[in-house]
């Protein structure tokens, strides 16, 4: 999605001739060296278009020694660095961008890109914010800082961004997608329902709010509209494994055990490692009465992530079902331990 946003945005920098004049007479620069760095910077970004990064690079590099204040160079230069995976290169460059001109809106989303894909969230969201405060109309700065707000957990700040974003763009599917991720997260169901039935009604092949909106309707207890969603999510992208996680809770609560089965072993198959589908077959099989079976996914689950707290609330039921009280006991500890409130209502 980087390179999507960044080559949308490249041709925003391209100079005109007037503002060609007024550079030279202020840099003392000759027109020559003008022309010949314009002329460097534009095939730069026809290079950049044509995914020819290397040449790409050598035109903005030669740009910015013709024009050594060529802050639009260094911006586009500092988005090829960060295409290639330079990640200090591309943010020295956004540095250099900023520092010439502090109302460049692009220099600061495109480094603040760069820090989120890094994991610095505070600095990414600090970014996105002088973005806003330079081009308060870049939609996607507020999506983007909405994302964020949803990794911390602030999720009114996370609707507050995608909503705006949407007020400036109707069309953002995935804007109503994440809001309504955002509202689903406050309990705010039938919000959340709405804004996933926005997003797939301006993207119908968008999976991800099929799968979304059908986890609404498993919470809902409506499980054949949910398993009808999961089954959209998974035709419109194959091998889908969080949809086909949720079809087989579908059908286990639909009582199609051999059906859940089928779906959650397909996810296993290709991950044996993945621990939330192993904490849902084990869930299965204790709806077969396949206790040892159940009690094994379980632990393998926890090994995989000792954290998951899910698990260790499921292990304990199904090993009171293998009369061992004692072992039960210390799982739904655990769970407690690990957020899940219920547990406290099996413990002695």
């Amino acid at each position: 999605m980087m390179k999507h946003f960044f080559l949308s945005f490249m041709m925003v920098c391209l100079f005109t001739g007037t503002l060609l004049s007024q550079v030279a007479d202020t840099v003392r620069i000759g027109r020559q060296n003008l022309m010949q760095a314009e002329k460097a910077y534009n095939d730069g970004i026809s290079l950049f278009n044509e995914s020819k990064l290397t040449e790409s690079m050598q035109m903005f590099n030669e740009a910015i020694s013709l024009r050594p204040d060529f802050f639009q160079a260094y911006y586009n230069r500092g988005v090829v660095k960060a295409e290639t995976g330079d990640v200090n290169g591309a943010l020295e460059d956004f540095r250099i961008a900023i520092d010439a001109n502090p109302e460049f809106a692009m220099a600061y989303f495109a480094r603040g890109k760069v820090l989120m894909g890094q994991g610095d969230k505070q600095a990414a969201i600090s970014d996105f914010t002088q973005t806003l405060a330079c081009n308060e109309r870049l939609y996607f700065a507020h999506y983007y800082r909405g994302t964020l707000y949803m990794k911390k957990n602030d999720f009114d700040k996370a609707i507050e961004d995608f909503t705006a974003a949407i007020n400036i763009r109707a069309d953002f599917a995935h804007a109503y997608n994440d809001r309504g991720s955002a509202r689903k997260q406050k309990g705010e169901l039938q919000a959340a329902i709405s804004d996933y039935q926005q997003a797939v009604l301006l993207d119908p092949g968008m999976a991800l709010a099929y799968n979304n909106l059908g986890s609404i309707r498993l919470e809902l207890e409506q499980y054949n509209q949910a398993h009808d969603l999961f089954t959209t999510a998974i035709n419109l992208s194959q091998g889908y494994k969080k949809a086909l996680n949720n079809r087989a809770i579908a059908n286990m609560k639909l009582g199609r055990y051999d059906m859940a089965l089928e779906d959650i072993n397909s996810v296993l198959d290709e991950n044996p490692e993945n621990y939330i589908a192993l904490t849902t077959r084990g869930m299965i099989k204790y709806r077969i009465k396949d206790y040892e079976g159940a009690a094994k996914d379980y632990t393998l689950a926890i090994r995989l992530n000792p954290d998951y707290a899910p698990a260790y609330l499921n292990r304990g039921i199904v090993r009171e079902m293998l009369r061992d009280p004692g072992g039960a006991q210390l799982d739904w500890e655990k769970a407690a331990n690990l957020g899940i409130v219920r547990a406290s209502e099996y413990l002695e």
